[in-house]
């Protein structure tokens, strides 16, 4: 069931950078601690990444935002107009790589059993979004695996929001392993999402730290969507 309690257009505005700095600091919080509101607001933040890439100009010059779809409806509806009015167009170019390899979208169970992604020069992106143990040590051993028995110019990215983000925090038990892997392998990045982290800075009250090897990025579902559209594998929660 869709939470109501906060207006589409309230998360729009969100979006939009329309909304004043108390206000947009409240919203965060609410997002951080509401997972039902976390899901619309990244899905809202897809549907608004969608139609920005395929409509970077209203035919009048003024901005995308004036044409995206609105927002009043479920968001799995919108995702469904902005699929219909992409057939044959965006769509096909989100998905078709710019490397010259199919892009992918598997879970961490997969990965591991598909020799083929093992195999191949695939650029791979893990995603941890969950300070659950067992994943998180999922995440790590595929990563270790492709990098260690995969392609020597294969890039890794681990990319860490929601409570996830705990595990590039100081005191994090993976510290060490994901120093040890640092050190080893120069093309393996660690990214810190800076929703995840702004919502943390509010619910503590301060500035929250990352470990060294943490690279902030503005959203860890943009940055998700931008290795899609360049032919990456995702490897999802």
């Amino acid at each position: 069931m869709i939470d109501s309690s906060i207006s589409d257009e309230k998360i729009n505005a969100l979006i939009d950078d329309q909304l004043d700095a108390e206000e947009k600091a409240r919203l965060l919080q609410q997002i951080g601690e509401d997972k039902e509101l976390a899901q619309r607001y990244f899905e809202y933040r897809q549907i608004d990444e969608l139609v920005k890439s395929a409509f970077p100009q209203a035919p009048d010059g003024s901005s995308s935002r004036r044409i995206k779809p609105s927002l009043s409806v479920h968001p799995m509806t919108a995702v469904a107009l902005v699929a219909v009015m992409f057939v044959g167009g965006y769509l096909g170019w989100l998905i078709k790589p710019t490397s010259g390899f199919s892009a992918a979208t598997v879970s961490i169970a997969e990965i591991s059993q598909t020799a083929a992604i093992r195999q191949s020069r695939h650029n791979i992106l893990l995603h941890i979004s969950t300070m659950n143990p067992a994943h998180i040590q999922k995440v790590f051993a595929v990563a270790e695996q492709l990098l260690e028995n995969g392609k020597p110019d294969r890039n890794i990215e681990i990319v860490a929001n929601a409570e996830g983000l705990g595990v590039l925090r100081p005191g994090s038990p993976y510290v060490g392993r994901i120093q040890e892997l640092a050190d080893r392998h120069s093309n393996v990045k660690f990214l810190a999402c800076g929703i995840a982290r702004q919502t943390a800075d509010l619910k503590e009250g301060h500035a929250i730290d990352l470990i060294p090897q943490a690279t902030p990025i503005p959203a860890a579902l943009d940055r998700i969507i931008q290795r899609i559209k360049e032919g990456w594998t995702y490897v999802k929660g």
